[in-house]
């Protein structure tokens, strides 16, 4: 990691076709709100689509001092960045050094039925 933390400072809506995603920065992180969980995975395929090197996501992240929380529909899902131990289990499906809040995709299923 840097001996340089990056600082963000954000608040925006990013619409994809039909979807809408919110941006903001809270608490040291960044938190990219989506209206589903397929949404973000969309997010991964506009991420492929960019000319990146072949450094991890989450490790670009860590080195520059970012953490994101993702949510769907205001329930956090998943973290990646600095301070960000991930699953083994989703790393190996996912190939992201990512933990899952398994209680907030609960939350945001429920939530997608209501």
């Amino acid at each position: 990691m840097s001996d340089r933390a990056l600082s963000v400072d954000a608040e925006l809506v990013v619409e994809g076709g039909s979807r809408t995603f919110r941006v903001w920065s809270e608490d040291n992180r960044i938190v990219v709100d989506a209206p589903s969980v397929s949404a973000l995975r969309a997010i991964e395929s506009i991420r492929a689509a960019l000319p990146t090197d072949a450094l991890d996501p989450g490790e670009r992240l860590a080195d520059a001092g970012l953490t994101v929380e993702l949510q769907v529909r205001r329930s956090p899902v998943a973290t990646v960045g600095a301070g960000v131990t991930g699953d083994p289990l989703v790393s190996r499906l996912t190939g992201l050094d990512a933990a899952v809040d398994w209680r907030g995709v609960a939350t945001a299923a429920v939530r997608a039925l209501g």
